[in-house]
């Protein structure tokens, strides 16, 4: 899923479609040539948007800020003062 940015140029999921194709099709070719059989295999690859791309970051975020814990991972001023910016490269999402 890819979302923001970039991906709300006009005609971006068309590019997208069209070169994940191109890829799919020379890499199709490759192990068609290694089937020796008269059936060869397709693959259709198809690319949609979605209504509410362009907020999906900010919808992420809301349900994060939601979750009763998320006071637990958030970081304060104070501790990036004191660590610095590699304090930013730990998530405790990711924690067991």
């Amino acid at each position: 899923m890819l979302s923001g940015g970039s991906t709300l140029f006009k005609g971006f999921d068309t590019r997208l479609e069209k070169n994940l194709q191109k890829r799919v099709n020379t890499r199709l070719e490759l192990f068609n040539k290694g089937l020796n059989q008269g059936e060869k295999a397709e693959i259709k690859c198809t690319v949609s948007q979605n209504i509410v791309q362009r907020y999906a970051v900010w919808f992420g975020g809301s349900v994060l800020g939601s979750q009763e814990h998320f006071h637990t991972i958030c970081k304060s001023r104070e501790d990036y003062a004191e660590h610095g910016p590699s304090i930013c490269r730990h998530n405790a999402i990711f924690q067991n």
